[in-house]
């Protein structure tokens, strides 16, 4: 059963094709009497035009289908390579922003300790500048405090001039 059945089978054989590939090469000679009606019929489908027709247009058709079915598929491995860019720039620039607002962050901070720095030195320069302005006052205090020493150890020379005229005297 099993050898009858491969016998029916090998009428189908693709390697029995001819370049056409819808027409096979083979000779009803090759195969049992029974199986020649099926040899027939097929040899006569070869034969009429308006099936080969059909045929011919069938194969055009499955190989339109194929190219837009190839086409769809490498139109789907390209959207994926996109997308898969696109998500990398995303990412990208998500990641600048975040380096971006940690930057202003920084900014921020650098100009705080800026202004506290110059609220320093400006409290500093104040506390400089009334120093100063202590230290002339008590030089003037020491001026003056000066001219009156001078003065009285002039009063006190006039004095001991006096005292020695009248010692003298």
């Amino acid at each position: 059963r099993r050898t009858e059945l491969e016998m029916l089978l090998s009428i189908f054989d693709q390697s029995n094709r001819s370049e056409h590939h819808h027409i096979l090469n083979i000779s009803e000679n090759d195969f049992p009497e029974k199986y020649r009606d099926i040899i027939r019929r097929l040899q006569k489908a070869q034969s009429e035009q308006a099936l080969r027709n059909q045929m011919t247009l069938e194969d055009d058709l499955r190989s339109q289908i194929e190219n837009v079915w190839r086409e769809s598929a490498e139109n789907k491995e390209k959207i994926a390579k996109q997308e898969k860019v696109i998500e990398a720039k995303e990412k990208a620039l998500s990641e600048s922003k975040k380096a971006i607002k940690e930057s202003k962050k920084a900014i921020k901070a650098k100009e705080k300790a800026l202004s506290e720095s110059k609220q320093t030195i400006e409290e500093k320069e104040k506390a400089l500048f009334e120093s100063k302005q202590a230290i002339e006052q008590k030089e003037n205090e020491l001026v003056k405090k000066d001219k009156v020493l001078e003065d009285q150890q002039a009063m006190i020379q006039k004095l001991k001039d006096e005292l020695d005229k009248i010692k003298h005297k």
